[in-house]
């Protein structure tokens, strides 16, 4: 069941989060700009009953409340807010995952705070720059952004009326469809989440955020990642294209990739079946291994072990044998870290 708490964040903002599911290991889930957790809703649904499931609305989105410092809402502002539900909940080391914007989010969590997140799970965005990603515009959009602000922001009211209007409308869902915004596989209802988040939010608040996501770049941090990451990856996003998501997969040592064909910027609605079912994968072998997959592991250790040293290979023994004798079969890994 979904219940809903609020922190009150480094700069005095309330900050409004949810936890759902069952479990020791903890993943937190970092929406885009202009999002709620709408786009997470099947992965949740897939993960809460074997994991806590975290999620959270930045500073003036969904239930949390307009940041009290203005200028509060850089990429770093929303690292801290989330560090700052993690104390509050008592959560150590969660798996930390993103969507577009939330690709930015983590990397700068892990670039503050390594020692708290086990593992990045990056879908829909870059590293950093998102505005050269979009479409084919390249720089285009961050040059003409900073001329679109101050006009944006000073007359937020009256454009508010008609950005209502539009994303509410019947005709904006196959707009988004006929612009390759999305595909007919995200069907209206939940498309219905996103437009109506967009409604609500304020577009000078909106217009500043877009300005300091695009400020931000966390190229430099992915050489240095050291802990399990998975790239999601749709190859017809156009908000940020595939070439972007291979580069942070690319520049991640050992890093793996789940390339989505003809997935869109909103891939996690789209093809929620292909995405749970790797992540499900990732996360039970590289981040927190079941049983099974270490018992089975074992065997494989020892005999490589005896072939190095030109060894025989033992003889098979009886399951009785190995339970009453477990020193013999290896030693245990280490527990995991939540």
């Amino acid at each position: 069941m979904k219940k809903e708490s609020w922190i009150t964040s480094f700069d005095g903002t309330q900050i409004g989060y949810s936890i759902q599911g069952e479990g020791k290991n903890v993943i937190a889930l970092c929406n885009g700009l202009s999002t709620t957790d709408s786009y997470w809703k099947y992965l949740v649904q897939h993960l809460s009953p074997r994991y806590r499931v975290l999620t959270w609305d930045y500073r003036g989105h969904g239930i949390s409340h307009p940041p009290v410092a203005r200028e509060e809402i850089r990429i770093d502002s929303h690292a801290k807010d989330l560090k700052h539900i993690l104390d509050a909940e008592r959560i150590d080391c969660p798996a930390i995952g993103g969507f577009s914007m939330g690709v930015q989010v983590c990397l700068e969590f892990y670039r503050l705070f390594p020692d708290r997140c086990t593992a990045l799970i990056l879908t829909a965005g870059p590293s950093g720059k998102p505005l050269e990603s979009i479409y084919s515009f390249r720089k285009l959009p961050s040059k003409i952004l900073p001329y679109i602000l101050p006009f944006g922001v000073s007359l937020k009211k009256p454009i508010h009326i008609p950005v209502k209007f539009l994303v509410q409308s019947p005709f904006i869902y196959p707009f988004c469809i006929a612009t390759r915004m999305i595909s007919p596989a995200a069907t209206r209802e939940d498309m219905r989440a996103h437009f109506n988040s967009i409604a609500r939010i304020d577009i000078g608040l909106f217009l500043r955020m877009v300005k300091a996501m695009d400020d931000h770049d966390a190229g430099d941090i992915l050489p240095r990642v050291k802990i399990p990451t998975l790239v999601v990856a749709g190859t017809a996003d156009m908000f940020t294209r595939y070439w972007a998501q291979e580069k942070t997969y690319r520049s991640i040592p050992g890093a793996e990739m789940l390339k989505v064909p003809l997935g869109t910027h909103v891939t996690p609605i789209e093809q929620p079946e292909l995405i749970n079912m790797r992540i499900d994968k990732f996360l039970e072998e590289r981040v927190w291994p079941t049983k099974k997959l270490r018992r089975k592991s074992a065997p494989l250790s020892r005999q490589h072990a005896r072939a190095r040293r030109g060894s025989p290979p033992s003889k098979k023994k009886s399951p009785d044998r190995k339970a009453k004798n477990p020193s013999r079969s290896g030693t245990k890994g280490k527990s995991p870290r939540q």
